[in-house]
């Protein structure tokens, strides 16, 4: 997952006055099915706990208040619950539910509402080289309209006003179907000190429903004072390790495509179709255009693509945009999707604005990257997508990168891509869209637990770096 940096201090505040759970990062595994369910503190009691950020916009640009909740209540209709029989084989009878602070009166006033619910635990210098992964189950509940929702590792630091140094997140608002997420962060010397927290979030304004069910809630580390040859995580070196690296080694790599690699064909738009069609391989709807260094001189190469919307009148939408569909996936593996975009200053997009009465509905542009996972019979199943220009916070006149990363939902077989750009009512504006990628895996992330180089492949490099750590040996 992409790792964002954050200086607001307000936000980074979050949680910050309550008590940290242990002197060092330590696992964690919970599938709600010993928690009693009748009792309030039943989460609370296992250390999970709350911190709502008050925002005055859906961008959270404009940061209102914060202020600390307390303990995840269980059974009040406010914030988190345990929920049971919702749970598909593998997540058993109980689940954890959560979704906005309700009690929040500013939901009326259209103030957008954001609830953490997470646990938190310091770092410290025994947490250096190591790798710690958060893995969960998640399932859409009643989240519906504008609501968000995410999972995430966080690090704040205390000695500059709780600022948020890390905010790694995996969207948790996109299947109806039980997904497993997965997200990481590396430890190094520069995080001793400051505050770990994993957990969930949700935003909502005007009490829109928002509720997400969670389970299986696990967090393990790898690596770490031991070193590389320490593949089992757990802070020794002995004949387990051996084993372990030896089995991985022998088994290969994964046959997957290597990651890094761009499953799109002609996601940089070099390539023309045939005939007066602009694109090789993209199919299109709606106003768009090739620009061969002429409006803009393209991000990668000669030629980029221009789209600009329909003009259907006020409060109408309009739909413009292309797409390449029946993209091999693999289920369960993440993939990455990303994107340039270039907004010309003689011709800016309009700030989306859902209720303006004077032009009597919606108006303004919405740019997106979307990525829709589905199975063999054409249903989307899941979906990633990342706002590809946010009007009025991105600058004009220069290329823009967007990402958005996400795990192919169980059952998929196939992706459709598509750079889309909405338009509501007859606000003029243009974008520019460039060097589309859609990556599997994490970029240069070994093929498999003996790839100690990292590097892709198995070889004698590999076995030589393992000897060579285990006889080293655990400062």
């Amino acid at each position: 997952m992409k790792v964002h940096m954050s200086l607001l201090a307000a936000v980074g505040a979050t949680l910050a006055t309550a008590s940290i759970a242990s002197a060092q990062i330590a696992a964690y595994s919970q599938d709600f099915e010993s928690l009693d369910a009748l009792s309030a503190t039943a989460l609370s009691a296992d250390g999970w706990v709350v911190y709502v950020n008050v925002y005055n916009d859906a961008a959270k640009t404009s940061y209102a208040y914060g202020y600390v909740y307390g303990g995840a209540p269980n059974g009040t209709g406010d914030v988190s619950d345990i929920a049971a029989g919702e749970g598909g084989v593998d997540q058993g009878t109980q689940q954890m539910s959560v979704y906005s602070a309700y009690s929040n009166a500013d939901h009326a006033n259209g103030l957008y509402i954001e609830t953490n619910v997470y646990r938190e635990i310091a770092i410290n210098s025994d947490n250096i080289g190591q790798t710690w992964t958060f893995t969960f189950d998640y399932k859409k509940g009643n989240l519906a309209g504008g609501s968000t929702a995410e999972a995430f590792i966080k690090t704040l630091d205390p000695n500059n006003g709780y600022a948020t140094t890390n905010l790694i997140e995996h969207d948790t608002a996109t299947s109806d179907l039980w997904q497993t997420g997965s997200i990481s962060l590396d430890i190094d010397s520069g995080l001793v000190g400051q505050v770990f927290q994993i957990g969930v979030q949700n935003t909502a304004t005007m009490y829109e429903d928002s509720g997400v069910f969670y389970d299986n809630i696990n967090l393990v580390g790898t690596g770490g004072v031991c070193g590389i040859a320490d593949v089992d995580g757990n802070g020794t070196l002995n004949l387990d390790d051996i084993n372990i690296f030896a089995q991985a080694f022998v088994a290969g790599c994964d046959p997957s495509p290597p990651p890094g690699t761009n499953e799109l064909v002609n996601g940089s738009f070099e390539t023309p179709g045939i005939g007066f069609e602009p694109f090789d391989t993209w199919m299109l709807f709606g106003n768009v255009l090739a620009d061969d260094n002429t409006e803009v001189t393209a991000q990668d190469g000669f030629r980029s693509c221009k789209m600009y919307g329909g003009f259907y009148g006020p409060g109408v939408q309009s739909d413009t945009g292309c797409f390449q569909d029946n993209i091999p996936v693999d289920e369960n593996r993440e993939y990455t999707l990303s994107g340039w975009t270039y907004m010309l200053s003689s011709d800016p997009l309009a700030p989306l604005d859902f209720a303006d009465p004077d032009m009597n509905g919606s108006f303004g542009h919405l740019p997106l990257l979307i990525c829709d996972f589905k199975d063999g019979s054409g249903t989307v199943l899941g979906t990633i997508q990342v706002n590809a220009f946010d009007v009025g916070i991105d600058p004009a006149d220069t290329w823009v990168y967007k990402e958005v990363t996400g795990v192919a939902p169980e059952g998929s077989v196939t992706c459709q891509v598509t750079p889309l750009f909405i338009q509501f009512g007859d606000d003029p504006g243009s974008l520019f869209y460039d060097n589309i990628s859609l990556e599997s895996g994490d970029i240069n992330a070994p093929c498999s637990i003996a790839d100690m180089d990292a590097n892709g492949v198995l070889n004698l490099d590999d076995i030589n770096l393992f000897a060579q750590a285990f006889v080293a040996g655990c400062p």
